[in-house]
């Protein structure tokens, strides 16, 4: 098996020709690259990039090659391709908008339930509390923030209160 590197001897051979020419005796030795001809060169005539197995050290391949692994484990996994296959058709429905909305009212409905069967609870239609969902966006940001609130049998409750962060 031969080893691959990325040494190249004709740029070796031109490097060391052009910073040991006669002619170049008093002047600083020169990378490659800043030779005049060969910028040139390259210009007209870009190089590929090398490829990734010359570029990486054995450790940073192996660290590549195992998230790769992980990654694919991860995927392969029931739950995860379950969650794949939804956000597939999701995408495919169209209209995701509409989708979370419902995916929220179900989520809001749940949690209304919930509450009504807690023990002490407010319940339904005991007071006029209302829920409205803010979409987070660089212009309106909405934050629910606790404010104590006395109850009357003297108990204190954190109740939400929005604050506009504009």
């Amino acid at each position: 098996m031969r080893l691959k590197t990325s040494f190249n001897p004709c740029d070796f051979l031109t490097e060391w020709l052009y910073n040991h020419n006669p002619r170049r005796r008093d002047q600083v030795p020169v990378n490659l690259h800043d030779v005049p001809f060969v910028k040139d060169f390259l210009r007209m005539h870009p190089r590929s990039p090398l490829p990734l197995y010359l570029l990486l050290s054995e450790h940073q391949a192996a660290l590549l090659i195992q998230a790769f692994w992980r990654g694919y484990k991860i995927r392969a996994r029931p739950d995860v391709q379950e969650l794949r296959q939804w956000q597939k058709k999701l995408r495919e429905n169209g209209d995701i908008g509409r989708t979370v909305e419902k995916f929220w009212a179900r989520q809001e409905s749940r949690v209304g339930s919930a509450m009504t069967a807690l023990p002490g609870s407010p319940q339904p239609g005991d007071s006029d509390v209302s829920i409205q969902v803010v979409s987070p966006t660089p212009q309106s940001t909405v934050v629910h923030t606790p404010t104590p609130q006395m109850t009357p049998g003297g108990v204190e409750w954190l109740t939400p209160s929005l604050h506009s962060t504009n």
